[in-house]
């Protein structure tokens, strides 16, 4: 190329550059290839004398980018990246009015996942006088880290690509680097984009080098904080390495990892046994773990035992979780650790449950034990996020056993969960090892029932929630909330009658319909605990279904011929509660009225003149006063002895001129959509009524709106254009001037 066209190149591409850069960042391109034909004016003679003009060829495509890098937070345009493709023809001459195709896809040979992102082309991709089109890639939402392959075609010129690298999804895994042997410990796995934005539901892969276990919470997907709780469990010592990834499109870009040394010492919580629920407290007082000491025979899983012995104002409950032959108990869940001044001695009876001689192994909340080489005299260093602690740290005793108590007093908001941990600070590595608790109130200060749902068909059923909290809103945990059916004129009943609240204060039962309806909230379901109470109404079988027609206040040519009405229905019942989703509404529509007459033009448009007055016509539909009544009495679309041809032309007018879906289903708020078709040249003449019909478990509910067919405005704003109908299809007297004011009659007798 000669000095005069690479200086051509060199301006264009530069002032492209400039464009792309002015977020401030340099423009990076790359090149097609030269190909294509030499483009001019020429002028010939032959038979006579021609002037023609070639049409422009694209010969060559630049495309540059306002950043080589996309951030993996750009889910929308604005936050993208800007591509510019230049366009020359072989003269290395800018083409305007060029259109260049954009395409982007992931760049198999760099990338092995990722969808490629996003483009917006910007005015349709034509090039502008400078020669440039241009279009914004955006990730569309995929966070993958990739390399996006764009590319610019133009004709038949080679087509211009670059790599765009979509960066910054990052993995993070944070936890101790110290775990006892056989100890648990807690990691925490987190998953964000560019923008620090977390990113939620992704299956994450965990794996130990030592093959050490690890459990996954949340089903091994990030929740919407964009974590995942990693319990690793160190059965096997030395040096490992945990490594989390995604489990699907795992990249080096996107992988974490930890190293663990597992110390031949074990640090492990006796007490309390995680997830078990301590009982509020004051300072000073005790709480208890437990296990199983001797199973007894005859248990069965859920039986609910108390621990028999010690100074308590509230004993420690446990729930058997698991059993073995002839209902030996072989594990337990502590349901409620107690409140105690002197902790009972070791082992302890229980009582209650279905079995018998099951007794209990009690400790102090909280425990440790070091076993493993020196485990006199080492330091623990306790901590919680929740509660308060006795001592903050405790030598071990001869046998590797320290302890601390731990207790959380009554206040707003002190109830919920804790992450105890426990550390051998002079162990050789340090070790740590944690459980979790959770606090709870213990006294109930009010009962809040709801009823799901508030309406139920007859013979259905509803899940009743008893809410139980303190007299400072705290959750009470483990409270037996008693149920009653004070009121029920449907014959229902409940089919439990008592039930444990959880951690979340929630106790539910399930309330049962009888076989006929009741009145509006005529159930009522009591709950109470002592001499506190709350209750819930529902309404049984007559679900009052109530249904409400709308629109808004625009119509569409669904043709040249036709418009289309946009129209809901909203189904509800006396609770403002939804059908069920996939519900059926019927609908029908039908002529109540039309109108004779004529449009004519005026300086801005056309004015109606309706030639029905129905103040003096007694031919006139009456109840709504619109115009002459509809001949089709019976609505069957047929002239029979029902009917009556009042004005004698051999046919019922106005006939079925709109027509609407036979039926719509509903989503689940309870709403459909449908459309109203009519021909344009009725639009203003006829009035309709559309009537919607829906029955759910036998309960029907109807409902009816009336109004007149509506235009298209802009079918009436040009006085040179007649609008549709100009003349209404039933007649008119004088046709349609300014100066036509005539009236006409409907030639019926007034209807009954």
């Amino acid at each position: 190329m000669g000095n005069k066209g690479f200086l051509k190149v060199l301006a264009v591409v530069l002032a492209a550059s400039a464009l792309a850069a002015c977020g401030g960042e340099a423009g990076f391109g790359s090149g097609g290839g030269t190909t294509g034909s030499t483009t001019g004016t020429t002028t010939g003679t032959t038979t006579g004398t021609t002037t023609g003009t070639t049409t422009p060829v694209p010969a060559r495509i630049t495309l540059i980018t306002s950043s080589p890098q996309l951030q993996s937070s750009a889910s929308l345009p604005a936050q993208g990246v800007t591509l510019t493709a230049v366009v020359l023809d072989s003269s290395n001459n800018i083409l305007p009015n060029v259109t260049v195709q954009f395409s982007a896809a992931r760049d198999s040979t760099v990338s092995s996942c990722g969808s490629g992102g996003a483009l917006q082309v910007l005015n349709s991709g034509l090039t502008n006088a400078a020669g440039q089109a241009q279009a914004v890639l955006y990730t569309g939402g995929d966070t993958t880290n990739q390399t996006i392959k764009v590319t610019a075609t133009a004709g038949t010129a080679t087509p211009a690509t670059i790599q765009i690298v979509e960066a910054g999804t990052k993995l993070t895994l944070t936890g101790p680097s110290a775990v006892g042997l056989s100890g648990n410990a807690s990691y925490t796995i987190a998953l964000a984009d560019a923008g620090n934005n977390p990113i939620s539901n992704t299956g994450i892969t965990v794996t130990s080098a030592k093959s050490n276990s690890v459990a996954l919470g949340n089903s091994g997907k990030s929740d919407a904080n964009g974590q995942l709780m990693v319990t690793y469990g160190a059965t096997n010592s030395g040096a490992d390495t945990l490594t989390a990834q995604p489990t699907i499109c795992a990249s080096s870009s996107n992988i974490a990892t930890a190293s663990i040394q597992v110390a031949t010492q074990n640090l492990a919580i006796v007490s309390p046994n995680s997830n078990s629920q301590i009982p509020f407290a004051g300072v000073g007082t005790l709480s208890i773990g437990a296990s199983v000491a001797s199973g007894g025979t005859g248990y069965v899983i859920g039986d609910v035992l108390t621990v028999s012995g010690g100074t308590s104002t509230v004993p420690a409950q446990l729930t058997v979780s698991s059993i073995g032959t002839s209902g030996v108990i072989t594990a337990v869940n502590v349901t409620n650790a107690g409140t105690y001044t002197v902790i009972p001695s070791s082992p302890a009876a229980v009582t209650g449950g279905s079995g018998t001689g099951a007794t209990s192994t009690v400790t102090q909340n909280i425990t440790v034990k070091l076993t493993g080489g020196a485990n006199s005299g080492k330091t623990i260093q306790f901590n919680t996020t929740r509660g308060i602690l006795s001592a903050t740290s405790a030598l071990t005793d001869g046998s590797g056993v320290a302890t601390v108590g731990i207790t959380q007093p009554t206040g707003a908001g002190h109830a919920g969960g804790a992450l105890i941990t426990a550390t051998c600070t002079n162990c050789s590595p340090a070790i740590s090892t944690s459980a979790n608790v959770q606090f709870n109130a213990t006294v109930a200060g009010s009962v809040t029932m709801q009823a799901s749902p508030s309406s139920v068909a007859i013979s259905g059923t509803s899940a009743i929630t008893a809410t139980v909290r303190d007299p400072n809103n705290n959750p009470a945990a483990n409270q037996l909330v008693q149920f009653t059916l004070p009121a029920d004129n449907s014959g229902g009943s409940l089919l439990q009658s008592s039930a444990m609240t959880n951690s979340n204060g929630q106790a539910t039962i399930t309330y049962k319909a009888g076989g006929i309806s009741s009145s509006a909230n005529g159930v009522t379901v009591t709950g109470t605990i002592g001499a506190v109470s709350g209750s819930t109404n529902l309404t049984v079988g007559g679900l009052s279904l109530r249904i409400a027609l709308g629109t808004g206040n625009s119509v569409s040519a669904l043709n040249s011929t036709q418009y289309q009405f946009p129209y809901s229905v909203l189904v509800t019942d006396a609770g403002g509660n939804p059908p069920p989703a996939g519900s059926t509404v019927s609908l029908v529509v039908n002529a109540v009225a039309y109108q004779k007459g004529h449009w004519y033009p005026v300086q801005n448009g056309w004015n109606q003149h309706k030639e029905i007055d129905c103040t003096t016509d007694q031919g006139c539909a009456t109840t709504r006063s619109y115009g002459c009544f509809n001949e089709d009495l019976n609505l069957n679309g047929i002239l029979d002895s029902a009917d009556n041809d009042y004005n004698g032309n051999g046919k019922l007018e106005p006939g079925n001129d709109a027509s609407v879906p036979s039926s719509v289903v509903l989503d689940p708020t309870g709403t459909g959509q449908f459309s109203i078709i009519y021909h344009k040249d009725r639009a203003f003449w006829i009035q309709v009524f559309v009537t919607a019909t829906i029955t759910v478990n036998g309960d029907q509910g109807t409902t009816t709106a009336v109004f007149e067919l509506p235009g298209l405005s802009g079918d009436y704003t040009n006085p040179a254009v007649a609008p549709p109908g100009v003349i209404s299809p039933f007649g008119d007297v004088g046709g349609p001037s300014a100066g036509n004011t005539g009236t006409d009659i409907c030639l019926n007798p007034p209807p009954n």
